[in-house]
């Protein structure tokens, strides 16, 4: 039997907790590198300025933590 590439994958439980926390822990990580990371460490001409190179799944992590933490931060500000 053949999966479609596009079919959904369904994880068990534990695993997507795992896979959630392993996500949230490299949007963290990354925003750390972004934070904390100083212009001289640069490695090339094309990240001079900036100071560090993002991977594809650092920044989806990355994009995935902030939307994560602005859903509680939207619930907590808004007035009553």
């Amino acid at each position: 039997m053949l999966v479609s590439p596009h079919a959904p994958v369904r994880l068990s439980v534990p695993r997507r907790c795992r896979l959630w926390g392993k996500l949230q822990v490299l949007g963290l990580g990354t925003a750390l590198k972004v934070l904390l990371t100083r212009d001289d460490d640069a490695t090339d001409a094309a990240t001079k300025g900036r100071g560090y190179e993002l991977r594809r799944n650092e920044v989806v992590a990355l994009v995935n933590t902030l939307a994560q933490v602005q859903i509680p931060w939207h619930h907590t500000s808004s007035p009553p």
